[in-house]
């Protein structure tokens, strides 16, 4: 009965029946004494299981911790319930804070692609919370790590501090070689426009919206790098089309506005 109960437990996540999991799993774990394989089997499970849901990471960070008092040296059970708590902060949990989580983490770093993986999260928390250095310097230690998968992010956030000049290699590799989509050139047009080469910015803004003909705010910065540059009737051009496609943007008002101003039918520019 009691291996039915550890296949049960499977069956139960795999259904999307976290809590009935997790009550099976309290009930394999009252008999740990006469089932000394219960222990690691619903580990197992909770570390395949246990971020699915809100409800689910919920109930896998009391696990872990239940667990971890008992195998205090098992360093991919305190992981785990890391990955946990930043599930729980995904979806809208206040479990811990960012502090808490960050030297936790920094605690349980091994330098490997998990602690990597953690880095990284730790990194997007602060930047939900607008930290840009901290985000910053959690996202450099991912990169550390593994500079090919987390260049965008380290990019991204030294962008947002007014660091161009250290950005720009990193993005330029993501959009050419390890994230060719339109969200890397979208960051390679900001860092070019940030180091002043405005012609590097409108080829980055033309190969985005390439990629994604849809990307709203690249149609709309790409007006307004051409009406910087002198460019007026590029600049029409490109915010009449704009507003054709996203006529309820955010940034539609202020396009608009400066349309009305342009009275240039012959684009000359005068």
């Amino acid at each position: 009965m009691s291996i039915v109960q550890g296949w049960r437990v499977e069956l139960l996540f795999r259904t999307g029946d976290a809590e009935g999991a997790f009550n099976e799993i309290d009930r394999l774990l009252a008999e740990g004494d006469r089932l000394p394989w219960a222990s690691g089997w619903c580990a197992q499970q909770v570390a395949r299981f246990g971020r699915g849901s809100v409800v689910a990471a919920r109930r896998a960070v009391r696990f872990w911790e239940g667990y971890l008092r008992q195998h205090a040296d098992d360093p991919a059970a305190e992981l785990q319930r890391l990955f946990c708590l930043y599930r729980l902060h995904r979806g809208g949990v206040a479990e811990t804070d960012w502090k808490s989580f960050k030297d936790a983490v920094e605690r349980a770093d091994q330098r490997d692609a998990e602690s990597a993986l953690l880095w990284d999260r730790v990194g997007h928390w602060a930047q939900d919370d607008k930290r840009w250095p901290e985000a910053a310097g959690a996202y450099r230690k991912a990169f550390d790590v593994d500079p090919d998968l987390y260049g965008y992010c380290l990019g991204t956030a030294l962008t947002r501090l007014g660091h161009y000049e250290e950005s720009l290699p990193m993005l330029l590799a993501q959009a050419e070689t390890h994230q060719p989509d339109a969200l890397s050139w979208f960051q390679v047009a900001i860092a070019r426009e940030g180091v002043g080469d405005t012609a590097g910015c409108i080829a980055a803004y033309a190969r985005a919206l390439e990629l994604d003909p849809e990307y709203d705010l690249a149609w709309f910065n790409l007006g307004g790098i051409h009406f910087n540059a002198g460019d007026i009737p590029a600049a029409r051009a490109t915010w009449t089309e704009a507003l054709r496609r996203f006529p309820e943007h955010p940034r539609a008002a202020e396009a608009r506005e400066i349309l009305s101003r342009l009275h240039d039918p012959d684009g000359s520019g005068g």
